[in-house]
């Protein structure tokens, strides 16, 4: 049994499965943003990155960075819309390591990300 929005108990298979896609639709959906709420985004008076800094921000990503970024990671996350979970990651590392270092740097250097890579 499941309870709607309206606080009704719904206890059919379908009726649990409608109800919870509806109540994770409204929690993930993308929120829409006006310009304005944009511009006041954008305009919160940060500093701008030194030249030095610059130059590091476009050099390609190391196996390092990506595994430190990987083991530092809380566990027992949920995966995302490719169903990859930080676990597989850490226990295929070895493996998988240099084919996620080419992704990861042709998504950067070539700006070639799709839409659902973009959603995680």
């Amino acid at each position: 049994m499941i309870l709607d929005k309206n606080g009704s108990p719904q206890t059919s298979s379908q009726d649990i499965l409608h109800v919870s896609a509806e109540h994770f639709k409204s929690k993930y959906d993308t929120i829409p943003l006006s310009g304005e709420c944009m511009k006041r985004l954008m305009d919160c008076n940060l500093s701008t990155v030194p030249d030095a800094a610059n130059l590091a921000l476009e050099e390609p990503i190391t196996l390092e960075e990506i595994y430190q970024a990987i083991k530092t990671e809380k566990p027992h996350k949920a995966p995302g819309y490719d169903g990859i979970c930080l676990e597989f990651l850490k226990k295929t590392w070895e493996t998988t390591k240099e084919d996620l270092l080419l992704i990861v740097n042709e998504m950067y250097t070539e700006e070639n990300i799709s839409y659902y890579q973009k959603l995680g």
